[in-house]
C-alpha cells in the first residue's frame, strides 16, 4: 500500500503552470522593463531544450541551463517523486554551480519547448545565493524576451 498520493503526468509542472497564469497578470506592469534577447541567449534557448531532449524522462520534464558570472555554463532537470518531494530545474542547476560559483548572469528554464519563468522558491535562492543577483541576473521569459531579476521580485 502507497502511503502517498498518485500522481498524473500534468502534476510535474503544476507550480510553473499556476505561476505562469500570475506571471502573465504582474507581468504586464513591467513590460517596459523587458528586453529583446540577444544571439547568445537565443543559443542558450536551444543549449537548454537540446539537454531536456536528452535527459526528459517521467521524473525528469522541466530543464534548466544557467550562465554564472564567469560564463560557466551549467544545466540541471527537474527531480520528480511520488512522495511530493522534488526540485526544480533551476535548482538542481544552483546545486551543481555552488559552492565554487554564486553570481548569476543568465537562466533559462523550459518544458518540452516552452521557456517558463522560475518559480517564487528559485527566484528567493536566487537572492539567497547573492544579493547581486537581483540586479544583474537576466531570466529569459519568452524567445523573444527577457527581465532582470529584480522586475520579478518588485517588492524586494
Amino acid at each position: 500500500i502507497s502511503l502517498t498520493p498518485k500522481r498524473r503526468r500534468s502534476d510535474s509542472c503544476r507550480g510553473h503552470s499556476y505561476f505562469l497564469k500570475i506571471f502573465k497578470v504582474s507581468l504586464f506592469v513591467n513590460l517596459k522593463k523587458m528586453v529583446k534577447l540577444t544571439k547568445e541567449d537565443k543559443e542558450l534557448i536551444k543549449e537548454c531544450e537540446k539537454y531536456g531532449m536528452k535527459n526528459r524522462s517521467k521524473r525528469h520534464s522541466v530543464s534548466a541551463t544557467v550562465v554564472s558570472k564567469s560564463g560557466k555554463k551549467y544545466n540541471g532537470m527537474s527531480m520528480e517523486f511520488d512522495c511530493i518531494l522534488g526540485a526544480c530545474a533551476e535548482r538542481t542547476a544552483f546545486f551543481k554551480m555552488m559552492p565554487k560559483e554564486d553570481e548569476i548572469k543568465t537562466i533559462v528554464a523550459m518544458h518540452k519547448s516552452d521557456i517558463l519563468p522560475p518559480c517564487g522558491s528559485c527566484r528567493e535562492m536566487m537572492v539567497q545565493m547573492n544579493r547581486k543577483n537581483l540586479d544583474s541576473t537576466w531570466i529569459i521569459i519568452s524567445k523573444k524576451e527577457k527581465l532582470r531579476l529584480k522586475n520579478l521580485l518588485p517588492k524586494v
